[in-house]
């Protein structure tokens, strides 16, 4: 996954953009870089949460810092912050560094941002943008990126139906039940669900899923307690 952001993040770098560097809040900026032909692109990636998910956040940073290490950009990170309070400040962020004129490349992500991209967007025709795991607005000045995660799901899932019949090691449950938990009900994690099962049925088509929904993406301590559950 990270290889193919890489991939999107040079191809909308290759368009002819604005320059500079900078950023605001929270941030982590990395060692400027040299392409060898004296072009170095500045990026502003806006996290809507924090990193340490092991998921979108952390892959997009991991595709950047792999574009850093090539020697095509330097960058900014700049962790938002997930919570209802935190959400109320994501435009604001946005706004910011698109009204800074520094960035070249502005990165943000998940379905919780196209309404917010839309607007600011709107408002700086000349700015750069790229979205993943979104293609609700097509932009002329935005890059759409989504994943099949309903692909990664289905191979988990026949993973885990296929555990089922190993019932020597320890843990296992002996009846076919497998779980699946959740950050939100939502489109996204839904099309991880739907692989997960129908992977799942592809073992055995009697097999149950129970599914639970954490209510948000900041709570691992509610996972947990629902995974065991």
């Amino acid at each position: 996954m990270k290889k193919l952001l890489s991939l999107l993040l040079t191809s909308a770098l290759s368009v002819t953009m604005l320059a500079g560097c900078g950023g605001g809040g929270d941030t982590t900026t990395t060692e400027t870089a040299d392409t060898g032909d004296g072009k170095v692109y500045n990026v502003c990636n806006l996290v809507n949460g924090n990193l340490g998910d092991k998921s979108f956040f952390d892959s997009a940073e991991a595709g950047l810092k792999e574009l850093q290490d090539a020697g095509r950009i330097t960058y900014t990170t700049i962790e938002m912050g997930g919570t209802t309070e935190d959400e109320a400040k994501w435009e604001s962020y946005l706004e910011e560094v698109s009204a800074s004129g520094e960035y070249d490349l502005i990165v943000v992500g998940t379905f919780q941002m196209p309404e917010y991209l839309k607007n600011v967007s709107e408002r700086y025709p000349d700015q750069k943008y790229l979205i993943y795991d979104d293609t609700t607005y097509t932009l002329p000045n935005v890059v759409n990126l989504s994943y099949a995660q309903n692909d990664l799901g289905y191979m988990v899932g026949a993973y885990a139906a296929a555990m089922t019949t190993a019932t020597d090691v320890e843990k296992i449950n002996e009846d076919a039940v497998i779980g699946f938990v959740g950050g939100v009900d939502s489109p996204v994690i839904n099309d991880f669900l739907y692989g997960y099962i129908l992977g799942a049925q592809s073992v055995n088509p009697d097999i149950k899923v129970d599914t639970r929904y954490i209510g948000n993406y900041i709570d691992p301590a509610k996972g947990k307690e629902l995974a065991e559950s």
